[in-house]
């Protein structure tokens, strides 16, 4: 094996294992380091790579932190749909009065509300039974045809597009919740007109069942078109990442 061949694989090592280290389910945390080391070489071997000779010590240094950085962003950039998930999950239970009960999330490891974690294992299974993870490992290969592993690109397009993405996905989580928000601000309203109708009953009291009761329901009624939201979050997150890849010099 020539070092024009492991120079190279070495840089696109780099790239795999930060994209593994953020992408949910075949890295992070709860996968062991030495699976996620394998798969990155294997991954690594399979990516379409050029001879790269003469690079100094140093220069073989920066440009393998290059490499791992944007590993790190693109596998963030596809983790931000469970960021997604997780925030509409949040913001349909401060509205709708879900958000006292702590439970592990089974994706990132941490605590979290009971309504976020059923949609972040939502989002899990969607992740798999649609091939997200597939996708996600072809963005990879995009990105290097678009980011060449000796290539120095200018940090400019990466802030440019890290906005871009984190904005989408907090947009994202909201619309996934809105019908909770709209459901829990309609309560609201008729709390505040019975309390005027007959101010003897303790709207406080009456509120917090009534609340949680119809959370019960809709979270059941809509758990087939929140399960679509979640197909939805991973398509247009793999599409903005896919878009950001293709506006690289």
């Amino acid at each position: 094996m020539s070092w024009g061949f492991v120079v190279p694989w070495l840089l696109a090592t780099g790239r795999v294992a930060g994209f593994l280290l953020a992408l949910p389910a075949l890295g992070g945390p709860r996968v062991p380091a030495a699976a996620s080391a394998g798969l990155s070489l294997f991954v690594a071997a399979s990516a379409p790579l050029e001879s790269v000779g003469g690079l100094e010590a140093s220069s073989f240094a920066a440009l393998l932190l290059k490499e791992l950085a944007v590993g790190l962003f693109l596998g963030w950039g596809v983790a931000l749909a469970f960021v997604a998930v997780q925030v509409g999950g949040q913001v349909a239970e401060l509205t709708l009065g879900l958000g006292s009960g702590q439970l592990v999330d089974p994706v990132h490891g941490h605590e979290s509300t009971v309504l976020a974690r059923l949609w972040s294992t939502l989002a899990l299974v969607a992740y798999f039974a649609t091939d997200t993870h597939h996708q996600a490992l072809r963005l990879l290969g995009l990105s290097f045809d678009c980011l060449r592993p000796d290539q120095l690109p200018s940090l400019v397009p990466f802030v440019e597009a890290g906005f871009e993405l984190f904005a989408a996905s907090f947009l994202a989580g909201v619309q996934v919740a809105a019908p909770f928000v709209a459901a829990s601000m309609a309560v609201e309203t008729a709390l505040a007109l019975g309390a005027r109708a007959a101010p003897q009953v303790n709207v406080f009291l009456v509120s917090l069942p009534l609340k949680v009761g119809l959370a019960l329901v809709l979270v059941g009624a809509f758990l087939p078109h929140t399960l679509g939201g979640v197909t939805a979050i991973w398509d247009r997150t793999l599409a903005g990442v896919g878009a950001v890849l293709r506006r690289w010099p």
